[in-house]
């Protein structure tokens, strides 16, 4: 079970290439029934399939469930002959089962999944050399599940890469200090709105161009950097240069360059960034004041980005970590003060069945509206929380049980009004836990867990 979770391939969409397969089982057995099964804890799905209108069956009626149990195909000549399939519902019944082959598919770990199998509605045999064809078949299948796994992690790898450099790209486009990339031989590659408004020049005037920030007079001056940075590939901040706009103004700037490298530490291109320190140069007072407000600006992008890393980026609220934080906080607080302090665990109700209808966009849609109704119903001492996939959890400082449920219930309904206006209705339910001395957060949601568990085995909609 373990390697078919691995695998993700649980309901997925009919593919093109295990069809193939099963085309081809049925041409060379000439059967009218040829099957690519998986067979789950209580059923057997098809990848893919000849000759039947069905998707899946029961585990306890599959062939297939007792062809796993042995590494070679197990062969079926008449199952009226054979007792344990002679009263089977899919022998005496739809699709009238007489000859069965079937070949496990055994993963590289050597847990067989599946088969690959043929079926007949009259008796036959299978010769050694059509035995050794449905096993090739079956090993087939399982490189065709490995190579659907691969390309699964290869498309959600190459997402990310576009997803960040979707990110670069805003960032470099919308920062407020000028940045420009460099080939290796000095040429700009991008030169962003922010360069455009202090020096002058245009993007489609310098890029391919070995420009006046390293202009021919001064090739010396980058090949001197780009052969330190090749030895000691730290960025260089930081450094004075006098440089001439296009109107023919001078400035002074400071440059600080860092280069980029690739998966296999080479150098491919440099990352500048322009600050024009004129008036810093011109002035003690100006220096001082620039050098705190850099200062400033470090702290501040330093803050952001530790507060970046205590948020959700889908729903925009706090993460694991920020919980962490926050029950700390809340829970001494508690302590010194004898106050209490409660949680509510949410989980959407029957969030499977949207991702499977809606797609997981669909999904990430539903958890958006869910977060805002959290947003706009929490009080402004409360803390919301994405505990983790369709999962919410809401810090209440100051609030008992009686206190947290109605809370809980307000959310739980203004959710299902907000839901039931966009045409796809959902609910949630809840499970509540009240801080008793000495509990640590584990133990809240433990117990917050078990109350959600009985919300749900309850009907759901509910909170408990």
């Amino acid at each position: 079970m373990a390697e078919l979770r691995r695998l993700d391939v649980f309901d997925s969409p009919v593919e093109e290439a295990f069809d193939r397969l099963t085309r081809i089982a049925a041409a060379h057995f000439q059967v009218p029934i040829a099957l690519v099964s998986l067979v789950d804890t209580d059923r057997q799905w098809f990848k893919s399939l000849v000759g039947l209108a069905v998707r899946e069956t029961v585990r306890d009626v599959a062939f297939c469930s007792h062809a796993i149990l042995g590494t070679e195909p197990m062969v079926i000549e008449d199952a009226f002959e054979d007792q344990r399939f002679s009263d089977n519902p899919l022998v005496t019944g739809d699709p009238s089962i007489r000859f069965y082959a079937g070949a496990p598919i055994v993963s590289h770990a050597g847990h067989a999944l599946g088969t690959v199998c043929v079926i007949d509605r009259k008796p036959r045999t299978l010769s050694a050399p059509d035995r050794i064809m449905l096993k090739e078949l079956a090993a087939l299948a399982m490189d065709l599940l490995e190579q659907r796994r691969q390309g699964l992690e290869i498309a959600a790898a190459r997402e990310s890469e576009r997803q960040a450099l979707r990110q670069f790209r805003l960032f470099f486009e919308n920062a407020p200090l000028p940045l420009y990339r460099l080939d290796t031989e000095g040429r700009v590659l991008s030169w962003n709105p922010a360069a455009e408004r202090l020096l002058g020049w245009s993007a489609d005037e310098v890029i391919g161009k070995f420009h006046s920030l390293v202009p021919d007079a001064r090739r010396d001056e980058f090949e001197a950097l780009k052969q330190g940075m090749l030895a000691n590939p730290e960025p260089v901040v930081g450094m004075r240069r006098v440089r001439q706009k296009k109107g023919g103004e001078q400035i002074v700037v400071s440059l600080s360059v860092a280069a980029l490298q690739d998966q296999q530490g080479r150098i491919v291109e440099f990352l500048g960034v322009v600050e024009d320190i004129t008036e810093r140069e011109q002035a003690a007072d100006r220096l001082l004041a620039a050098e705190a407000e850099t200062r400033r600006l470090q702290a501040e992008m330093l803050r952001v980005e530790r507060a970046l890393s205590r948020v959700d980026p889908l729903t925009g609220l706090g993460n694991r970590r920020a919980c962490d934080e926050a029950f700390s906080r809340e829970a001494a607080r508690a302590e010194r003060g004898g106050r209490l302090l409660s949680i509510v665990l949410f989980d959407l109700d029957h969030f499977k069945r949207l991702n499977d209808e809606a797609g997981h966009n669909g999904g990430d849609e539903m958890l958006k509206v869910f977060a805002t109704v959290l947003k706009e119903k929490l009080r402004a001492v409360d803390v919301a929380i994405r505990w983790g996939g369709e999962e919410f959890l809401t810090l209440l400082p100051e609030a008992g049980l009686d206190v947290a449920r109605d809370i809980a219930n307000r959310i739980r309904l203004a959710f299902a009004d907000r839901t039931r206006a966009t045409g796809r209705p959902m609910t949630v339910s809840g499970g509540t836990a009240q801080r008793q001395a000495g509990d640590d957060l584990t133990a809240l949601v433990a117990r917050a867990d078990a109350h959600l568990y009985e919300a749900k085995a309850s009907g759901r909609d509910r909170v408990r």
